[in-house]
């Protein structure tokens, strides 16, 4: 991706917090500006005093003023220095903070298929790590960049007057070699090794964090060390790519010293010829030479953000192809009275972390009905599509080809909040969150009361266990679920989706972890309960297939069965 196109993008979503960076460059103008006109002012004043001493003239006076305008200029050069660092602050701060508010606003639209699409620990880089070094571009760019013009432009007017154009031209010249040629050599191999660098960085962070979540795991099976030995494997990956964009700074860095010591040189060797006839200029050769060297800060200060905005361009592309994925955004029928599901010649296509689509469809052709408080089930071996079809459902991917309708209406007619409120979807790794059960159970309706709750922990055949709980309903729950077992965090996740009876349940094999005998206690309770309710369940196991309304089979992405009923 070009980075012009990033800049438009990052100054698109930012733009209201842009203004103060007129006034930190300004700033660093005035900041620049002071060094260099204190360097000349001083030195040229020691030539100065030598003369006025050689002549046996008093110096007080004189020495007094040197000193005088020396501390009004440091003041104002330290106060221009606060201002610029704390006004490009605040820029970054806040432009960081509509960039992850922008983000959130991007992503919920494509969640949770945007989960599905990136590696957890991936998504979270993109998330902090890489919007944190995007702080480059607003806060090291713009003010170091207006300066590096500016600035060098005042010192060239100023040796143009007081040693010659050949002098002057000679600065530029030196200057534009280390603030554009310099910079812009080895970008291109630069930015690939960057680019490798940082994802090969995230695909540590992922590899950690499996580790600690799998670390019983990794443990139990005595893979310690192969575990390490992948990490050692990324890190010596990311160490190559490094390696490259250390042997092209270093060609950059030498070629901006040598022409740093050619701009502080160049007053002295081509006015030599005239300071031997006019001691006079002494005191400006002096100046300039010192000038030219503290104008090389700036060029540094190219250099050094030039080193920062590689990486920041990187960060800013990785966050942009995460948050630009296939959006879905909704539309704004009302949910039908009599709601009919239908999948018509439905086909679909994972997507990668790029949203591009794999070649192997997950879904071919699949066409289904399924009416108004039917319980369906959807049987076929792991990886046919069954659980793909409940997604395509709650929409958190659209089909590839073909159409979801529920009264007649595509899904896609429907707001997202609208259609998710009206379908529920338990699966076998639904999540309980760091909480209590009580904390867990309102996510879905925050105006539950107990009784409620109760009800609803009943219908999961759990209510007996969390009243046994020493806090009952305000049993503390651990992150992940632990604090109960896996049985118990199935059943308390059905019990949050039953808090408010669904139009649609999608259970997905939400009793995998339970013994047969409670398996068929909760079906009985569930149909006992659920009769207006269009239950859609995923199975492996016979366990409520016999009265069913109607099965339908899968295999490898195609309807191969049903319906039928029983």
């Amino acid at each position: 991706m070009k980075r012009n196109e990033l800049t438009r993008w990052l100054i698109g979503i930012t733009r209201p917090t842009l203004a103060p960076l007129i006034g930190s460059a300004l700033c660093r103008i005035v900041d620049q500006g002071m060094s260099l006109a204190l360097l000349g002012w001083a030195s040229y004043r020691i030539v100065g005093v030598a003369g006025i001493i050689a002549e046996g003239d008093a110096v007080a006076a004189y020495v007094g003023i040197t000193i005088g305008v020396l501390i009004i200029g440091s003041l104002i050069k330290a106060l221009a220095h606060y201002l610029e660092h704390f006004l490009g602050h605040w820029v970054a701060f806040h432009a960081l903070e509509l960039l992850r508010s922008n983000a959130y606003h991007d992503l919920a639209p494509q969640a949770p298929g945007v989960m599905a699409r990136n590696e957890s620990g991936d998504f979270l880089t993109r998330l902090t790590r890489d919007i944190d070094r995007i702080e480059v571009f607003f806060a090291h760019t713009f003010a170091p960049l207006v300066s590096v013009i500016a600035v060098p432009l005042v010192l060239f007017a100023w040796l143009w007057g007081m040693l010659g154009l050949g002098v002057a031209t000679l600065f530029v010249l030196w200057i534009l070699i280390g603030t554009v040629v310099a910079p812009l050599w080895g970008m291109k191999r630069e930015r690939r090794a960057t680019t490798s660098t940082m994802g090969t960085r995230s695909v540590i962070a992922q590899s950690v964090t499996d580790t600690i979540q799998g670390m019983r795991e990794v443990v139990g099976y005595g893979q310690e060390r192969e575990r390490l030995r992948q990490l050692d494997r990324l890190a010596s990956r990311a160490a190559e790519s490094q390696k490259m964009v250390a042997r092209v700074n270093g060609v950059r860095r030498g070629l901006v010293r040598a022409t740093q010591l050619l701009a502080i040189a160049t007053p002295a060797v081509i006015a030599y010829p005239q300071m031997q006839h006019n001691p006079t200029l002494i005191g400006a050769v002096l100046a300039a030479t010192l000038m030219s060297a503290r104008c090389w800060e700036m060029v540094r200060g190219v250099e050094g953000f030039a080193e920062g905005l590689k990486e920041s361009f990187a960060a800013a592309e990785r966050v942009y192809r995460l948050t630009h994925g296939p959006a879905l955004p909704g539309g704004k029928q009302r949910w039908p009275a009599t709601p009919v599901i239908e999948f018509h010649e439905v086909c679909y296509h994972y997507r990668d972390s790029h949203a591009e689509r794999h070649e192997r469809p997950a879904l071919q052709n699949v066409s289904l009905r399924i009416e108004p408080g039917q319980w369906v089930c959807l049987t076929g071996h792991t990886g046919c599509g069954k659980s793909t079809l409940s997604r395509l459902l709650l929409r958190y991917d659209d089909p590839t080809a073909g159409m979801i309708t529920i009264g007649g209406t595509d899904v896609r007619d429907f707001p997202l909040d609208e259609l998710r409120s009206r379908i529920h979807f338990v699966t076998q790794n639904s999540a309980l969150f760091h909480g209590t059960i009580r904390s867990n159970l309102l996510l879905a309706e925050p105006d539950a009361t107990d009784d409620d709750m109760w009800r609803a922990l009943e219908l999961a055949s759990i209510a007996d266990e969390v009243r046994a709980f020493d806090a009952g309903l305000d049993q503390p729950i651990a992150e992940g679920g632990a604090g109960v077992s896996g049985g118990q965090r199935q059943r308390i996740c059905l019990a949050r989706a039953l808090l408010t009876i669904p139009d649609v349940l999608v259970l997905d094999e939400f009793c995998s972890q339970l013994d047969p005998a409670l398996d068929e206690e909760i079906h009985a309770r569930l149909r006992a309960t659920l009769g207006d309710t269009t239950v859609i369940e995923i199975t492996h196991r016979d366990t409520g297939i016999d009265t069913a309304d109607a099965v339908f089979g899968l295999s490898n992405g195609e309807l191969i069965s049903g319906p039928s009923s029983v």
